[in-house]
């Protein structure tokens, strides 16, 4: 087993990692793994993986990998993977195809299982959030970046400039709430990342 793997950088749905995908790309060039899809295997030269996968496929091999991740306010971050799903044409995803065909609204999206669970029934699975390394909150996107380059003696490349989107989509209050309701858990990692953020 490589031994060399030294960054696993976990994307959950509609955190900005693309743009964070880039940096690593600048950074670690082909040494870098991408996974969004099943798995992959980590051959002699890698250094970082970045992607859509649960943590512990990598973190149980490569235990003095360090694990980051970058969190969105989950209600923003839920409203604007609707949307995103909405405009997204037929993939192959079942779940998509579901959502598709039942024709579902904000908040049954909210509450559809695959992804009411996907967080911390697939993404954090398995894996305690005291484990990260690093957790980084997407609003404060170039304040954290800065705060990960000290920590992992980044020399960070010119990138152009992240536009993080602050305008909240236009939902109403009461299905805000609603959502906060069924998002609590991840609501509460939000919040308390953020405070050991801005302690920072």
């Amino acid at each position: 087993m490589n031994s060399r793997l030294e960054l696993i950088s976990v994307h959950l749905p509609k955190t900005g990692g693309s743009s964070f995908q880039e940096l690593l790309r600048k950074l670690y060039k082909d040494s870098l793994l991408l996974d969004y899809g099943g798995g992959a295997a980590v051959s002699e030269g890698i250094r970082a993986v970045h992607g859509h996968f649960p943590v512990i496929r990598y973190a149980d091999d490569f235990p003095d990998a360090r694990v980051i991740g970058w969190l969105r306010h989950p209600v923003e971050r839920i409203i604007s993977y609707y949307f995103y799903w909405k405009k997204s044409p037929p993939h192959g995803n079942a779940s998509h195809e579901l959502f598709v065909e039942e024709d579902m609204s904000l908040l049954e999206f909210a509450e559809f299982e695959p992804i009411r669970n996907e967080v911390f029934g697939t993404y954090l699975k398995d894996f305690a959030a005291s484990r990260f390394f690093f957790l980084g909150i997407m609003e404060r996107y170039e304040e954290d970046l800065e705060r990960l380059a000290k920590l992992m003696n980044w020399s960070l490349p010119e990138l152009p400039k992240v536009n993080v989107n602050r305008l909240k989509l236009d939902v109403d209050d009461q299905t805000r709430h609603e959502i906060s309701r069924i998002y609590q858990e991840e609501i509460d990692l939000y919040e308390m990342t953020l405070s050991h953020a801005l302690s920072h």
